[in-house]
């Protein structure tokens, strides 16, 4: 399996595309949980992007 390595801009922009996604498709999470190990970032800018859209949810990170 080849890596593929993001920038932090391109971690920025693909979890705000997928915070998007799952507001258009009308899930509204109320608890987010992100794995440790690159999920735990995802997981908050997630969050961020669902907040600013209106949608309240708590998150959590677990290792």
């Amino acid at each position: 399996m080849k890596k593929e390595y993001i920038d932090e801009n391109g971690l920025i922009l693909d979890s705000f595309r997928l915070g998007v996604k799952i507001f258009e498709e009308g899930f509204h999470p109320t608890f987010i949980v992100g794995l440790w190990r690159g999920g735990s970032t995802v997981g908050i800018y997630v969050q961020e992007c669902l907040q600013t859209l209106g949608v309240s949810s708590n998150h959590i990170a677990l290792r």
